[in-house]
């Protein structure tokens, strides 16, 4: 009878030539409800307002309705979908330990009950503190580990490492078979760009810029000077032997001394 009557209340308002929205307009419900009334979805509808709005909708169209109206109840109810039970979490295992756990501690007294609280308050602080003190150990140590040291590098990375912090004092003098010679010969082979003053036993014998790839030699009988303005643009060679590359940084040399005991620089 509810799905006869649903259908006879749709099928009057397009007899009667009604849109929806005029029948929204007149009869003030929502759009949905009427659609929904019209295709007997009536589960859509909250229960306790279903009646109220069938009756309103037939009653603008002329239509009395009297027993339709007590079926729906019952054909809202089957519409209707009854939410699930939720599970009752007070039989579960862990809900009743818990339950136990805290109807034990009810029953120590106040005053014991203080201390074991302060106990525990003062492990789990001791904890928090050892926690973060072997942290922060194992950070020094890691650093340590890591920090690079000059006797564990190669030569040339531990000049490196000592003239990038500064620490580099004067050379000390290189041992060569010099004063076994009647001259000192010096060549220098530019490979950037690089101010060069050259003093030959105390004479100022060149002074200025040579240019990348230049090589030029000079003599003296005791003792040849030298200042650089790069040591790492620089080659140096004397009596015919190759010296170790003097910087691996762009950094000027004060004094570069070539003399019967060797050589001595001065950075």
């Amino acid at each position: 009878m509810i799905e006869e009557l649903c259908k006879k209340i749709k099928e009057k308002r397009k007899s009667a030539g009604y849109s929806i929205e005029e029948v929204v307009r007149e009869t003030k419900l929502h759009p949905s409800v009427i659609r929904d009334i019209e295709g007997c979805n009536l589960g859509n509808i909250t229960p306790i307002y279903i009646k109220g709005f069938v009756k309103i909708y037939a009653s603008f169209l002329g239509i009395e309705v009297k027993d339709e109206l007590e079926e729906i109840k019952g054909k809202v109810s089957s519409q209707i979908k009854r939410p699930k039970r939720k599970k009752d979490l007070s039989q579960s295992p862990i809900f009743k330990i818990f339950k136990l756990i805290t109807k034990k501690i009810t029953k120590i007294p106040p005053r014991t009950r203080k201390k074991i609280v302060t106990v525990a308050v003062v492990l789990i602080i001791l904890w928090l503190g050892f926690l973060g003190i072997r942290f922060s150990f194992r950070k020094v140590l890691a650093f340590f580990r890591n920090k690079p040291k000059a006797e564990q590098l190669a030569p040339e990375k531990a000049l490196e490492a000592e003239e990038a912090l500064g620490q580099t004092q004067a050379d000390k003098p290189k041992s060569m078979n010099i004063g076994q010679l009647d001259q000192i010969t010096a060549s220098l082979t530019v490979k950037e760009d690089c101010y060069i003053r050259a003093i030959s036993d105390g004479k100022v014998i060149f002074e200025g810029v040579l240019d990348k790839g230049e090589v030029e030699t000079w003599r003296a009988d005791k003792k040849l000077e030298f200042k650089i303005s790069d040591a790492s643009a620089v080659y140096l060679e004397v009596d015919g032997e190759s010296i170790p590359k003097l910087s691996s940084i762009h950094k000027p040399i004060k004094s570069l001394i070539i003399n019967s005991s060797g050589i001595t620089v001065n950075k």
